[in-house]
């Protein structure tokens, strides 16, 4: 009945706000008191009871909404106006959209990215044993990017399918599950047609979140700005583990991520879990096609090979720019191609060898500097023991 009662006040102060500062208070402490909120009735807290999860989801909508014009009256600078809420912003669910497949229905709850490409979604289905499922929808901002979506989901069948493979016996089975851990659980991919759009449809790609695991992930950039002076050695250890150990997994799959970078990496902090995200410029093992689009802010984490159109991508290719990611999280430039003195002398050597210019000269898979990293980790620190990220 807490919980209940808890929902039902914020939904109470929701509706008798008579402004979105109201809500919120100063625009200094705007942002931290969204989150204070939205952390109390997200509904990934409620998913044992059905009606009380309905209810945090309808609570979390009117939060979400209201938050969104928030952010639209800061970036216009109107933001402390007090302006009336307006009765056609109270009556808009922007963010409640329902779509179905032949699997599941799906309900947008909130838009938690926009990135150059696409824009991503939190949203809810329910399962087949009728307990709500959250989920992510990623959603093409242009129908000319329908082949990126493609890619990531011919990524996903190939895992999928890998994943089988190895699934024969208790070792293969504990191998796949450690590397359910490193990606998205994907559940389809589907062409939707948005009104007006004269036949065209948008490919969408879906994916359901990590049961009891909701919360609680940062990419890279968010633990590097939260530690502005870079990570220890040993926490970077542990990221860089679980970054090699799920490609490792996709390059036996036949897969290349071709796009490493710190905001394609998500890390779970009580769980050390690792989840390499963002498929959509991936490839085939074999294949020569040219990286689809490379984001100028992290130009310089890629090779040659893939900055130049020199030649296709390798394994080594994805190693070189996980290794330029290590760098900047124990407080490097990866554009100064600069290696932080405090750096011990063998694992600045070992992330030498995989930054080099030449793909030839670079271990040739995930798995051998793997190896070759837990090796040197052992004789400077001794025993693996557990490293705490502390993100608050």
């Amino acid at each position: 009945m807490e919980e209940k009662r808890r929902l039902e006040n914020t939904l109470n102060m929701l509706n008798k706000a008579k402004c979105l500062e109201d809500i919120f208070g100063d625009i200094s402490g705007a942002k931290e008191r969204y989150r204070t909120i939205a952390k109390l009735i997200h509904p990934d807290k409620y998913n044992g009871n059905t009606a009380i999860y309905n209810l945090a989801t309808d609570v979390f909508q009117k939060l979400s909404l209201y938050w969104e014009a928030v952010e639209n009256k800061i970036q216009n600078g109107t933001y402390g106006s007090r302006q009336i809420i307006s009765e056609s912003l109270k009556r808009e669910i922007k963010g409640l959209t329902t779509f179905r497949t032949r699997k599941y229905a799906y309900t947008i709850i909130n838009r938690i990215h926009v990135g150059g490409t696409c824009a991503v979604f939190e949203g809810i289905t329910q399962g087949k044993d009728g307990h709500n499922i959250s989920v992510i929808i990623k959603v093409p901002h242009d129908y000319a990017d329908n082949d990126l979506m493609e890619r990531e989901a011919n990524a996903f069948k190939a895992f999928g399918k890998k994943t089988k493979e190895v699934c024969v016996d208790d070792e293969g089975k504990e191998f796949a599950k450690k590397f359910l851990l490193r990606l998205p659980c994907f559940l389809e991919s589907v062409n939707l047609e948005e009104p007006g759009s004269s036949g065209k449809g948008k490919l969408v790609n879906i994916f359901s979140k990590l049961s009891g695991l909701e919360s609680g992930w940062y990419s890279l950039e968010e633990i590097r700005k939260h530690h502005k002076n870079g990570v220890s050695t040993r926490i970077m250890a542990f990221i860089w583990n679980r970054i090699l150990e799920g490609l490792t997994f996709s390059h036996n799959s036949g897969i290349l991520h071709r796009a490493i970078t710190p905001n394609h990496i998500l890390i779970h902090t009580e769980g050390h879990y690792g989840n390499i995200i963002d498929w959509t410029a991936s490839c085939n093992l074999n294949d020569l096609d040219y990286v689809p689009y490379i984001d100028n802010k992290y130009s310089s984490y890629f090779p040659d090979e893939i900055l130049n159109k020199t030649g296709k991508a390798f394994p080594s290719s994805d190693v070189y720019m996980s290794a330029w990611c290590m760098v900047y999280l124990l407080g490097g430039d990866p554009k100064q191609k600069f290696i932080p003195d405090t750096v011990e002398k063998p694992i600045k050597a070992l992330l030498n060898m995989c930054l080099q210019p030449k793909p030839k000269l670079r271990p040739k898979s995930a798995q051998i500097i793997y190896s070759e990293f837990k090796e040197v980790m052992e004789d400077i620190f001794g025993p693996k023991k557990f490293v705490e990220l502390q993100m608050s």
